[in-house]
């Protein structure tokens, strides 16, 4: 799919969802489902009120409309090394890599992993999809800690 026809039917099933639960479709809601849909990836709601963005939305409105689109199967909220992150919600299983270093985040599709979920099921529970978190350390975190680790063990010359 085209981004701009991407946007366009994040922005209907959102306004479809208003209208079936007899919700205001408001200027700032559709604003924020704008910034959401233009962030393509993960976004804090600070991102999505932040004072640099016209028009200016209200940190409550973010929160409460944000709340609305992860309610409306729009969003997922992820929360990530004590913070918490939204991303669209594709109905994808996904894989997040977290360095514990730097706390840098990256998103990374694994068939294994998929594989392995669908043969997994859990009593008593219908799962739509899920969040794999794994954490350790980035490439350009190890290759810093190799080179400290390196000179510390450098036996100086005299």
């Amino acid at each position: 799919m085209k981004p701009r026809q991407n946007q366009d039917t994040y922005i209907q099933t959102f306004s479809d969802y208003l209208e079936r639960n007899h919700l205001r479709k408001t200027p700032e809601r559709m604003t924020i489902i704008r910034r959401v849909v233009d962030t393509g990836g993960r976004f804090t709601i600070e991102q999505v009120c932040a004072p640099e963005l016209l028009p200016p939305i209200s940190r409550a409105t973010a929160y409460n409309t944000v709340k609305l689109l992860v309610k409306a199967r729009l969003l997922r909220k992820l929360n990530i090394s004590e913070k918490t992150y939204y991303e669209l919600d594709d109905r994808s299983a996904t894989c997040h890599l977290v360095c514990d270093e730097c706390g840098k985040v990256k998103q990374v599709r694994s068939n294994q992993v998929t594989a392995f979920m669908l043969t997994q099921k859990f009593p008593a529970f219908n799962t739509s999809h899920y969040s794999l978190t794994v954490y350790g350390l980035c490439s350009t975190c190890a290759r810093k800690l190799k080179r400290a680790n390196s000179k510390k063990t450098t036996i100086p010359r005299t």
